[in-house]
């Protein structure tokens, strides 16, 4: 049986699960249906006025104008038809008044541009739908595990939607001058209603745009979202697992294991762990890149610790770009203290832009050693007052023993294989560098320690990366790298804080020196 804290929080706001804790829909899918809802305003506007040519008034032409299902006569004689009989007056294509000359005033091109419009239209309309269940999160659980495809949908309607309007004012503007259709082309002039088919069409291509970026987006936090409605389900009263999902579980815990053990790569890297109360994780820091970080917990992509008023340690790989093979700039960095549901803002939250950052010259991404790295904080603590869910950390500057109990935290994948709302904490023991070495033998450099449970079943894992291994109270390591996350005779590595305690020390930015003396003297 594995040794994990009793939960003892008293803090009863940030410690559950609400229906208000579940992202909104992003900026971006927002922003889209904006222009979608502009665009089917148009396209109303277009499809119902009947000017989308019309004459010049000046000719005094018989012709007055026309829509997609009217046209507009004055005294006019059509010279085919056998019968001297004057068209006067507004009506629709399809009314008894135009039925002698209907095959004139309907060829084919005219019929395929009200079929394109026709179908943009009832396309738009359903789409505006999915939008507004999107949006307003109805239903609920619906939305959340089903978001990236009703967005892909959302994509791929309204992109095919701005393909009709294209062909559509293309195929008008091309024949709309036709000798063979309305007579004396020149007296006549494209309309506003043509235009605002054209700016339809245009609208549509940026929502598509839009939709294509979000659906990737929406794609690759699928599974984070499936995980948000199986805690809602586990939240429900009288919810009971049924057989068959204990056994499916149970299916994929063992495949999830063999793919685990098979693959010796080296992973940055809370599984069983409890959710974290304020008291014991002051200095918990959610680092999040700023761009993906809409709605608010989206993007989070590691772990810190603050260990000065506006220092926080971390991992040297979550600073690194591995698609760009860069470090990342301090502008593209957001810190987020004081909250234990990475989605919720409470009181006393700090989220705050990085002024600069640090990390060892010699880290490797291959061998992670010396994968060690800070960040410093713009905003950091107040100075004049002790705040309430935000403190540093003290640093360790001793050797663990072999089988010490210590802490580790983090919103990194559960054993349910997803990122986690909560913050959560478990207890690892401290293994001894002997035994560290007989499991991973050259992966092992100096400056690397190991914290786990031989027999496996707890551990950090993605997402908790750069976060701290808290031993007696202090900062003893940072979440590095393993096999796998909680697997039997794999556990994980940390960098070692007391190896690399000068290097810690020596580095401040200059804003980091003027907080940390005024923090040391409003203290005493």
């Amino acid at each position: 049986m594995h040794n994990f804290r009793k939960q003892h929080s008293t803090d009863t706001t940030d410690t559950g699960v609400e229906k208000n804790d579940y992202p909104r829909a992003t900026n971006g899918v927002v922003f889209g249906a904006i222009i979608t809802f502009l665009a089917y305003f148009f396209l109303m506007m277009a499809f119902c006025s009947p000017y989308w040519i019309e004459s010049y008034e000046e000719t005094r032409s018989s012709f007055k104008n026309m829509g997609l299902w009217q046209y507009c006569f004055k005294d006019f004689i059509y010279p085919n038809y056998q019968f001297q009989r004057k068209f006067t007056g507004c009506h629709d294509i399809f009314s008894h008044e135009y039925y002698v000359i209907r095959e004139w005033l309907l060829p084919g091109w005219l019929m395929t541009v009200q079929a394109f419009v026709t179908l943009a239209f009832i396309i738009i309309f359903i789409v505006l739908v999915i939008l507004a269940l999107t949006i307003i999160r109805l239903p609920l659980k619906g939305v959340l595990q089903y978001e990236w495809l009703l967005v892909r949908i959302s994509f791929l309607c309204t992109a095919l939607s701005s393909l009709f309007m294209f062909l559509a004012v293309a195929i008008f503007g091309g024949c709309a001058y036709r000798r063979d259709w309305l007579m004396y082309p020149k007296f006549n002039v494209l309309g506003w209603s043509y235009a605002l088919a054209v700016v339809t069409f245009m609208l549509l291509a940026l929502a598509a745009i839009i939709f294509r970026r979000e659906s990737k987006e929406a794609y690759e936090m699928r599974g984070e979202q499936k995980n948000l409605v199986m805690q809602m389900e586990m939240q429900e009263p009288g919810y009971h697992p049924s057989r068959h999902h204990h056994h499916s579980q149970s299916r994929s815990l063992v495949a999830f294991i063999k793919v685990s053990l098979a693959d010796d790569s080296v992973k940055p890297r809370i599984i069983n762990g409890i959710p974290a109360t304020v008291q014991e994780t002051k200095h918990q820091v959610s680092i999040r890149l700023k761009q993906r970080d809409f709605p608010f917990g989206n993007g989070h992509i590691c772990g810190g610790s603050l260990i000065g008023p506006n220092k926080v340690l971390t991992a040297a790989h979550c600073l690194y770009n591995n698609e760009t093979k860069r470090y990342r700039k301090p502008h593209e960095f957001v810190a987020v203290l004081g909250t234990l549901n990475r989605f919720r803002r409470v009181n006393g939250t700090i989220a705050s832009d990085v002024s600069s950052i640090a990390y060892m010259k010699t880290f490797n991404m291959d061998t992670m050693r010396d994968d060690i790295g800070l960040l410093f904080l713009k905003t950091g603590l107040p100075i004049n007052k002790t705040h309430l869910t935000v403190a540093p950390i003290d640093i360790a500057n001793s050797t663990m023993l072999n089988g010490t109990n210590c802490q580790i935290s983090g919103w990194g994948k559960t054993e349910h294989g997803e990122l986690s709302i909560l913050l959560r904490t478990a207890n690892v023991s401290i293994i001894g560098q002997d035994i560290c070495s007989m499991v991973y033998g050259n992966a092992l450099y100096k400056g690397m320690i190991c914290a786990g449970h031989l027999a496996g079943g707890t551990d950090s894992c993605q997402g908790d990366s750069g976060g701290p291994l808290i031993c007696n109270n202090t900062l003893v390591g940072v979440v590095s790298w393993g096999t796998g996350c909680a697997q039997p005779l794999s556990p994980g590595v940390y960098s070692d804080i007391q190896y690399y305690q000068k290097w810690i020390m020596k580095h401040n930015s200059a804003s980091s020196n003027v907080f940390s003396l005024l923090y040391i003297l409003t203290s005493m």
